[in-house]
């Protein structure tokens, strides 16, 4: 039953993909239209934050974190800004967007999963744009490559794995429970502090008020598994702990099920429910 949905759900974005590329395409450009700098805010707003919070941590408060070299502490931030801010944008943006296209919905039938998923791939087109900006940074820093360079696409992908699964499942519940949108809001507040961002896990990981079964289902997050997992490959220029692999697949494989099995649960009856 779950490989028969997730089966049916690939098949049909395989088959609609003419049209997932189209809405995304929509999206992006409305997104940014009017705006003078067009697509560069998608680089420039987690550089802005990087900045930001690097001189206040660096001119302020000045802690001396564990792990943390104060040079690279830019390039510190911006291993998790960019990976958070992909995350954290397509939640926020999918949630609503069947709502949002309820007319196109009702006039057309056509795999509704391509709405939220169209706004998902908006986002990680930025993503990867980012990306980009990122290693020039790293080489700005004069930090080199190593060979496991090649397991950043395992990481993205697993990360691309997970959000898909969440944004399937709040968006098809949002259709039939509004409170959704609102209780997102608040999830990506909590869950920004509880992601190691702009501190290092180190610092959860030596607290003594943080037991070791708290700090496993603390890492158990899979934003501080893909946060931590690409600081270790690009920073610390090593293969990340397996441990912390395994976590994260582990829980993007099990998003993914559970997001297509909400949405296709309920896929039937979302037209006659998104207007009220």
């Amino acid at each position: 039953m779950i490989f028969d949905g997730i089966r049916g759900f690939v098949t049909d974005m395989i088959r609609h993909r003419e049209l997932l590329v189209t809405l995304a395409a929509k999206e992006f450009k409305v997104r940014y239209k009017n705006a003078v700098l067009g697509f560069l805010w998608t680089i420039l707003n987690p550089l802005l934050l990087m900045l930001v919070l690097s001189l206040i941590f660096r001119f302020f408060f000045k802690p001396r974190w564990p792990g943390v070299d104060e040079e690279l502490y830019p390039v510190f931030l911006l291993c998790a800004l960019i990976p958070w801010t992909f995350m954290a944008h397509s939640l926020s943006r999918s949630t609503g967007s069947l709502v949002d296209n309820a007319s196109l919905i009702q006039k057309v039938y056509f795999p509704r999963e391509i709405i939220p998923l169209s706004s998902v791939l908006a986002n990680f087109v930025n993503f990867l744009l980012s990306l980009v900006v990122l290693f020039f940074f790293l080489l700005a820093f004069r930090l080199m490559p190593s060979v496991w360079i090649i397991a950043v696409p395992l990481i993205i992908f697993a990360e691309l794995l997970f959000v898909v699964g969440i944004c399937l499942a709040a968006s098809g519940l949002n259709v039939f429970y509004r409170d959704v949108a609102y209780i997102v809001e608040v999830l990506l507040l909590v869950w920004w502090w509880g992601t190691p961002i702009f501190y290092p896990r180190q610092l959860v990981q030596t607290a003594d008020s943080v037991s070791p079964l708290m700090y496993r289902l603390y890492m158990a997050n899979p934003m501080a598994a893909v946060v931590v997992s690409l600081r270790q490959i690009l920073l610390e220029r090593r293969f990340p702990d397996t441990s912390l692999l395994v976590t994260l697949f582990a829980v993007a494989t099990l998003s993914f099920i559970i997001g297509i099995a909400i949405f296709r649960r309920r896929q039937a009856v979302i037209a006659d429910f998104v207007y009220s």
